[in-house]
């Protein structure tokens, strides 16, 4: 046995399991040996279930009010929540660069408020929400729209 390649291979599979998250136990390990044949080491099995949020609701220009499209987002986010009751989210409002930067402050934090409440209406408690308004702070390319947003993101 090449003892060179077996230790790649642990290392790749080190590497793959820090990144997967899995650390108390390991999956199964294949290796060439150089002979032709595959062996195989196994441990016990490691099982990973990682569910993350990531979503955009849009808002329309100089408004705080959820869509249709912007609710049916939040049905999703809200039934993910309620089979996750661990889970929080961290919710951040934006603004695109039209109108004054006061302004557009105040227009990126009543956006997040009206998705925190939307999803309070919808079953999910407060303390499972963190909330940032940036305003026209980390514009998402040229086009205005885009800006005009609230991310939903999973907090692990």
């Amino acid at each position: 046995m090449n003892c060179k390649r077996i230790l790649k291979s642990v290392s790749l599979l080190a590497v793959l399991l820090l990144l997967t998250g899995c650390f108390a136990s390991l999956d199964t390990l294949k290796y060439w040996n150089g002979a032709g044949n595959n062996d195989v080491v196994q441990t016990y099995p490691c099982e990973i279930e990682v569910i993350k949020i990531k979503e955009a609701v849009m808002f329309d220009y100089d408004s705080n009010v959820i869509t249709e499209a912007g609710d049916q987002i939040l049905d999703k986010v809200a039934a993910i929540l309620k089979d996750n009751p661990e889970m929080k989210v961290y919710l951040t409002g934006y603004a695109s660069v039209e109108g004054s930067e006061i302004y557009n402050q105040g227009l990126s934090q009543r956006r997040v408020d009206a998705v925190k409440v939307t999803l309070m209406d919808k079953g999910i408690t407060a303390d499972r929400m963190t909330t940032e308004a940036r305003g026209e702070t980390d514009l998402f390319g040229e086009l205005l729209e885009n800006n005009r947003r609230v991310m939903v993101l999973s907090l692990e």
